[in-house]
C-alpha cells in the first residue's frame, strides 16, 4: 500500500493542536489536590503564626539628632582643623556614621552607664536558670539601628524588653554623641594651636633675620637708594649710545668723501663733479671760470694758432685757474683727513666709555639681584607670620566656640505598648502565607510531576493531537469489550463518538481501505479493548470495518471475543478466515501466538492479504502489541495511513513517550492522535475533554434501550 506524498509530508510536520487552558483548568488542578493543599498551609500558616506569636515583646524608642550643615556664628571664623575632603556634608555624615556604629563607641556608652543603668538594660536578658547576666555590649549591639535619613537627619532606633531601658539607651547614644564630638573637636583644636603657636614664634625670629640681612647688606654697599642708582646709569648709557651712533656716521661720511676725492686723483673734470668739492668755498667759481676759458680757447683755436697772443693769454689764464683749483682742493682734503682722524679717535672713546657704563650697569644689576633676593625673603617671612599669627587669633576665639553641627531634635521617651509581636502582622501574613500555600501546592505538584496529567501536556509536550478519553468504568461493568456492541453503558458509547469524530476531524477524508494501527507504550493500557470498541463505532456508522489481530506475540481479541465468535459463527472458522459480527463488521482473530513476529509482518503474504483487505473493507483497524517493548506497530505502519496511539495518565514520563513516537515517526503511517484510558472523573477535568461527568443528569434525554442497527 501506497500512501499519498500530502499525507507524508503532514505526518513529518506534525498536525498538533496546542490546547489553551483556561481559568476552569487552573481550578480544576487546585480541586484535584486541595486536601494535600490544605493541610501543608494550614500547617505552614499556623506554625508561623504561633512561632511569631511567641516572641518576648519588644519597646521601641527613637531619638533624632539634626546635621546642620551652615552654622550660625556672630563672625566668619574658619574652625581650628579642617577635615581632609574639606566640609563636604556627604564626608562629615558617612564619617558620622562610621563612629556611632563603632566598636569603640559602643564601649563608651557602656562605660557612660551606672550600675542602676546596667541593671536596667540587662535584668530582662538573664537567664531564668542560671541567673547569669546578659552581656551588656551583646544587648546593645543586637538592639540599636542607627541609620541616616533625609540625607542630613541621624536616627537612633533602640528595641528593648523593657521600653525605659530602650530610651535610656537611645537618648544616651544620641548625647554621648554630641559630647565625643565635642571633646574630639576640644583635643584637635589644642593641638592645632599649639601648632600655630610654635609656628608664629619661629616665623617671628626669620623675619627679624632677614630684616637685619637686609639692612647689613645695604650699608655694605653704600645702596641709598638701588632704583635711582639704576636709573641714572640707564640714562648714561643711552647718551653715549646715542653720540657713539652720531660719531660713527660722521666717520663713516668723511671716509666715504676721501674715497672719491683719491679715486678722482687729479683729474679736475672728476673732482669738478663730485658733491663734496662743489660744496667747498669759492671752487665753484672756479670750476666754471675754467669752463669758461676752455670754451674760449676751443673757440679761438679754429681761428688762431697757438702762438697767438690771445691763445697765449687765454693758456696763461687757464693755467692759473687750475693751479688755485688744486691748492683749495689739496687744502680741503688735508682737512677732512684731519676731520676723520679726530672722528675716529672720538668713536674710540665713546666705545671704551659705552663699555665700561655696561659694566657698571652689570654690577649694579648682581648688586640689585642679591638686594631683591634678601627683600623678596623678607616679604616672604613677614606675610606667612601675618597669615599665621591671625589664624592663631582666629582659632583662640574659635576654640572657645561650641564646634559641632549636630544638634538633639527629638529625645526618646519610652513606649507605651511593644511593638513585637505585632499581632495585625502576624495574623494579615499568615492570611497571606495560607493562600499562598493554598493555591501554590497544587500547581507545584503538578508541574513538578514530569508525567502527562493534562491535555495541554499531551499536544505542547509530545506534538500530537489528543483525540478524547476513556473513563474508568466501575468493577460492577463486565464485557467492557462489547460496550459498543451490545450499547450497554451510554456514556461511555458517547465517548466512544466523541473519540470516531475526532478522528474524522483529523483524518480530514477517509479512503476506502483506511488503516489505522492501534497500540500503546506498555501492556494493559487497553489497547485491544479500545480497539474492538472503536471498530464497533465505525461500524455503527455504516463503514465496512474490519478488525485485524496482529499482536502475533500474545493474541487477546481473540480470547475476549470467544463468547461472540461462537454465537456468530457456528461452524468451524479457519485460521486467517474473517469472523462476521454483523452487517458491517468483521473481525480477524489470532488463535496461536508465535515469536517470529516480525518475519511475518515483513512476509510477502502478510503484505498480500493486507491489501487484499484494503480494497474489500472501508476500514482496517490493526491490534499491535506495545510499541514500547516491539517494533510490530512500526513495521505494521509502512501498509497503513495513520496510528493511534493508547495510553494512560500519569503513568508515563514525558521523555519515554516522546522516544516511543519518534520511532513511531519514521513509518510511512502518521500518528493522528492520543486517547487516554482508565480516566477517573476528576482527571477528566485536567484533560479537557468534553464534560459527561454530569450524565446522569442528563440520561433520560436518550431512550432507555437503543436498536443495534439504528
Amino acid at each position: 500500500m501506497e500512501n499519498n506524498s500530502s499525507q507524508e509530508s503532514t505526518r513529518k510536520s506534525g498536525n498538533a493542536l496546542v490546547h489553551q487552558k483556561t481559568w476552569t483548568d487552573y481550578l480544576w488542578i487546585i480541586r484535584e489536590h486541595w486536601i494535600l493543599a490544605l493541610v501543608v498551609a494550614l500547617a505552614a500558616s499556623g506554625f508561623y503564626a504561633y512561632k511569631k506569636m511567641q516572641q518576648v515583646p519588644l519597646y521601641k524608642s527613637i531619638a533624632i539628632l539634626l546635621y546642620e550643615p551652615e552654622r550660625e556664628r556672630v563672625i566668619n571664623i574658619q574652625s581650628v582643623v579642617d577635615s581632609p575632603l574639606g566640609n563636604a556634608t556627604e564626608y562629615v555624615l558617612r564619617n558620622h556614621l562610621t563612629d556611632l556604629r563603632s566598636n569603640s563607641f559602643r564601649e563608651r556608652i557602656v562605660e557612660s552607664l551606672t550600675t542602676s543603668e546596667r541593671e536596667l538594660i540587662t535584668k530582662d536578658y538573664q537567664d531564668p536558670e542560671s541567673g547569669e547576666e546578659a552581656n551588656i555590649g551583646g544587648i546593645i549591639s543586637g538592639s540599636n539601628k542607627i541609620s541616616l535619613i533625609g540625607g542630613n537627619i541621624f536616627k537612633f532606633e533602640f528595641d528593648h524588653r523593657n521600653p525605659q531601658a530602650a530610651a535610656l539607651l537611645a537618648n544616651r547614644f544620641s548625647e554621648e554623641f554630641l559630647d565625643f564630638l565635642l571633646e574630639r573637636s576640644r583635643r584637635a583644636n589644642d593641638a592645632a594651636l599649639r601648632f600655630l603657636r610654635s609656628q608664629s614664634e619661629e616665623l617671628k625670629l626669620k623675619v627679624e633675620r632677614s630684616e637685619l640681612a637686609v639692612q647689613q647688606y645695604r650699608q655694605e654697599r653704600n645702596l641709598v637708594s638701588l632704583e635711582d642708582s639704576q636709573n641714572l646709569i640707564v640714562e648714561r648709557m643711552k647718551n653715549i649710545s646715542s653720540a657713539l651712533n652720531s660719531a660713527r656716521l660722521e666717520k663713516l661720511s668723511l671716509s666715504a668723501n676721501l674715497k672719491e676725492i683719491e679715486e678722482a686723483g687729479d683729474d679736475i673734470d672728476k673732482l669738478s663733479s663730485l658733491p663734496v668739492i662743489n660744496q667747498m668755498g669759492s671752487l665753484p667759481e672756479k670750476f666754471e671760470q675754467r669752463r669758461a676759458l676752455l670754451a674760449s680757447r676751443h673757440t679761438m683755436s679754429l681761428r688762431y694758432g697757438p702762438r697767438h697772443p690771445k691763445m697765449v693769454e687765454n693758456a696763461a689764464n687757464l693755467e692759473t685757474v687750475e693751479s688755485y683749483i688744486r691748492d683749495a682742493i689739496d687744502k680741503n682734503v688735508s682737512d677732512f683727513k684731519q676731520q676723520y682722524a679726530t672722528m675716529e679717535t672720538r668713536v674710540g672713546n665713546l666705545e671704551e666709555a659705552l663699555k665700561k657704563a655696561e659694566a657698571d650697569s652689570l654690577d649694579l644689576d648682581q648688586i640689585a639681584i642679591e638686594y631683591n633676593v634678601l627683600r623678596r625673603k623678607l616679604e616672604t617671612d613677614q606675610r606667612l607670620f601675618t597669615q599665621v599669627h591671625q589664624r592663631l587669633n582666629e582659632a583662640i576665639l574659635a576654640s572657645q566656640l561650641s564646634d559641632t553641627n549636630l544638634r538633639i531634635v527629638d529625645r526618646a521617651w519610652p513606649a507605651p505598648r511593644p511593638f513585637s509581636p505585632d499581632k495585625p502582622k502576624i495574623y494579615a501574613t499568615s492570611i497571606i502565607l495560607f493562600l499562598v500555600l493554598f493555591g501554590g501546592v497544587p500547581f507545584a505538584i503538578q508541574y513538578l510531576n514530569l508525567n502527562l496529567k493534562t491535555a495541554s501536556d499531551i499536544e505542547e509536550q509530545l506534538q500530537i493531537p489528543f483525540l478524547g478519553e476513556i473513563r474508568k468504568f466501575p468493577r460492577k461493568f463486565r464485557d467492557l469489550h462489547r460496550l459498543v456492541l451490545d450499547q450497554t453503558h451510554q456514556e461511555g458509547v458517547e465517548l466512544f463518538r466523541q473519540i470516531h469524530s475526532q478522528i474524522l476531524l483529523k483524518a480530514k477524508q477517509l479512503q476506502p481501505g483506511h488503516t489505522f494501527v492501534i497500540t500503546s507504550a506498555l501492556p494493559k493500557e487497553g489497547k485491544s479493548f479500545f480497539a474492538i470498541n472503536l471498530a464497533a463505532s465505525f461500524a455503527r456508522h455504516h463503514y465496512k470495518t474490519l478488525l485485524v489481530d496482529c499482536d502475533f506475540r500474545r493474541p487477546t481479541i481473540g480470547p475476549r471475543m470467544k463468547e461472540i465468535f461462537e454465537e456468530k459463527s457456528k461452524e468451524k472458522v479457519e485460521e486467517g478466515q474473517a469472523i462476521v459480527i454483523n452487517e458491517k463488521l468483521d473481525i480477524l482473530p489470532i488463535n496461536v501466538g508465535t515469536v517470529e513476529a516480525t518475519e511475518l509482518i515483513e512476509s510477502k503474504s502478510f503484505k498480500d492479504a493486507l491489501s487484499q483487505f484494503q480494497s474489500m473493507y472501508d476500514i482496517v483497524i490493526i491490534d499491535t502489541p506495545p510499541a514500547g517493548i516491539f517494533p510490530d506497530a512500526g513495521l505494521i505502519g509502512n501498509y497503513a495511513h495513520h496510528f493511534l496511539f493508547m495510553t494512560q495518565i500519569n503513568k508515563h514520563r514525558k521523555g519515554a513517550l516522546k522516544g516511543i513516537l519518534n520511532r513511531l515517526e519514521q513509518s510511512k503511517a502518521e500518528i493522528l492522535g492520543l486517547v487516554v484510558n482508565r480516566v477517573s472523573r476528576s482527571k477528566s477535568r485536567n484533560l479537557g475533554a468534553y464534560r459527561y461527568a454530569d450524565y446522569r443528569k442528563y440520561k433520560n434525554y436518550y431512550p432507555q434501550k437503543v436498536s443495534v442497527n439504528e
